[in-house]
């Protein structure tokens, strides 16, 4: 049985290049694979690595299914539709924990991970995305997880140990790095501090009932407010959201919408949409009678002052503009962002390609041809 197979460049006397496949068997022997034992080798092993001649080669471990590629530092796996517990402390890091601790269980589309190592296949990163299908090409579509510690390019806040004995408990292989991703995700909680992710389903979509967050009757009246908050939803808002999540059931998930992620960490396109409303004739019409109805318990030169001196939440005030549609809401301009475009930011980001030769994206767009036929 093979354990690890490599594209690598071949340099020819005629200053030609070849991408060929090399194979290291469990045995610790060596040989090259031609184009059709490539594909026989993928379509039996679902996964790939590229690295050059000088790169030792060692065992991944035992293979989980749904790995799509793997890189010198990243390896890319995916996970079918699926019931998930999601763990949700409602307060921040910086303030003291309770004791509480709400537990939502949720249906989850299909789900991509990037996961990000480093040379002792320790795990540095985790991305998340979820898909309408499995992953078989690299224009496919990916979306952001409306799910907390998620910033809005889908790079998970990395969580704290209690011990090393969490770090080192998983083994220091390909394998390893798998199972550590999906528990950093899945098994080590979430709390307020980051929910910057769960701000863009509602404040990219337009009609919050075609979402997993619109289930609930009073789903508009918590989220639709939410459109323009900044960074970051209320404690009720993420508790509605999840409530209103749990009550879609699985056969049904993948009919749900869900919207891009930002190619940056932090959703930019906010600030300049508030700037844009700000320069409208409804941002004046109707900012002075609001005033007085949000600030109904300040006297009139208070509200005055406000006015004056810009000394009250932009924020509130375009989300009251937005719900009764007085302005439009923010649109999303990422609406097409497929796999392979989040997967060279993240390359380049990690300095994956500095070295190579090859064509990665042109090899991973057939090797993601060849899997998707069989996934």
């Amino acid at each position: 049985m093979l354990d690890t197979i490599n594209v690598v460049t071949v340099h020819s006397p005629y200053r030609t290049t070849t991408a060929v496949a090399k194979a290291n068997t469990q045995y610790g022997n060596e040989y090259f694979l031609n184009n059709d034992q490539t594909r026989d080798y993928l379509l039996n092993h679902y996964a790939i690595g590229y690295t050059n001649f000088s790169t030792l080669s060692k065992s991944t471990g035992l293979m989980p299914p749904g790995v799509k590629a793997i890189f010198p530092n990243i390896v890319v796996f995916e996970r079918p539709p699926a019931y998930q517990n999601v763990f949700y402390i409602p307060d921040n890091v910086s303030e003291q924990m309770s004791d509480e601790q709400l537990v939502y269980r949720v249906a989850l589309p299909w789900q991509l991970y990037i996961a990000v190592y480093n040379p002792d296949f320790y795990l540095n990163n985790v991305y998340m995305y979820f898909m309408d299908a499995p992953l078989t090409s690299l224009d496919q579509n990916i979306y952001g997880p409306p799910i907390p510690n998620f910033y809005a390019n889908g790079l998970l806040c990395r969580p704290n140990f209690s011990s090393m004995d969490d770090i080192e408990r998983y083994s220091k292989d390909i394998s390893g790095v798998i199972h550590s991703a999906f528990d950093w995700v899945w098994n080590n909680g979430t709390n307020h501090d980051l929910t910057e992710s769960m701000l863009l389903l509602p404040k990219h979509t337009k009609d919050i009932s075609s979402t997993v967050f619109g289930n609930l009757a009073e789903s508009r009246n918590y989220l639709d407010k939410c459109y323009c908050t900044g960074y970051k939803l209320a404690v009720n808002q993420v508790k509605m959201a999840f409530s209103s999540w749990e009550k879609v059931n699985i056969k049904e998930i993948l009919n749900y919408k869900w919207v891009p992620p930002c190619p940056n960490r932090h959703d930019l396109n906010t600030s300049d949409y508030i700037n844009q409303v700000q320069q409208t004739s409804a941002y004046s019409d109707y900012l002075q009678d609001w005033l007085f109805e949000e600030y109904s318990d300040d006297c009139e030169e208070e509200i005055i002052n406000r006015l004056d001196n810009g000394d009250y939440d932009v924020h509130n005030y375009v989300s009251f503009l937005i719900s009764n549609n007085y302005v439009h809401p923010p649109s999303n301009e990422n609406n097409d962002f497929s796999y392979k475009k989040m997967l060279q930011i993240i390359l380049k980001e990690h300095n994956t390609l500095k070295k190579k030769t090859v064509n990665i994206l042109y090899d991973i767009k057939k090797i993601t041809e060849i899997l998707g036929s069989v996934s």
